[in-house]
């Protein structure tokens, strides 16, 4: 089960992830900064499919990824692209919501993104059928798991 916890502090938020994968999958890259265009982000890196699961960028944006939507979905063999190399895509975007809705997400499996941005917390899910936003409150807790 992954674990997402968001917890508002005086001056600053604690978003906090933790990741349970297959063991046979192969161990995480250690976090690098990576570059693209004008944006600077600190992820680990997935190396089966080069993409992360979690992230922040130098325009103070932080991304977290949980598998799944909001209900268990029938794993297909193929999918055409991998839901961590869409968080590396928003985290090298200035406005990673607004990308959000940009991003072709056909044919991708469902998943969750915790992104906060600009002092702003969202919720993004990917279901089967459509994009779902929602804008958190960030003076509460949230805490979020996927299995």
């Amino acid at each position: 089960m992954c674990t997402v916890v968001f917890i508002p502090g005086r001056e600053k938020i604690y978003l906090g992830s933790l990741r349970d994968e297959s063991p046979k999958r192969p161990r995480a890259l250690v976090p690098e900064v990576y570059t693209a265009g004008s944006t600077s982000y600190v992820a680990p890196k997935d190396p089966m499919a080069s993409g992360t699961w979690v992230g922040a960028s130098d325009t103070g944006n932080a991304i977290v990824l949980l598998n799944g939507g909001f209900e268990n979905h029938q794993r297909k063999s193929y999918y055409r692209k991998s839901r961590g190399l869409i968080v590396s895509e928003l985290l090298a975007s200035e406005l990673p919501v607004v990308e959000w809705s940009l991003i072709d997400m056909q044919d991708i499996e469902p998943f969750t993104l915790i992104v906060w941005s600009d002092k702003n917390l969202f919720e993004l899910v990917l279901d089967r059928k459509e994009r779902h936003r929602t804008r958190l409150d960030v003076t509460q807790p949230h805490i979020w798991s996927s299995s």
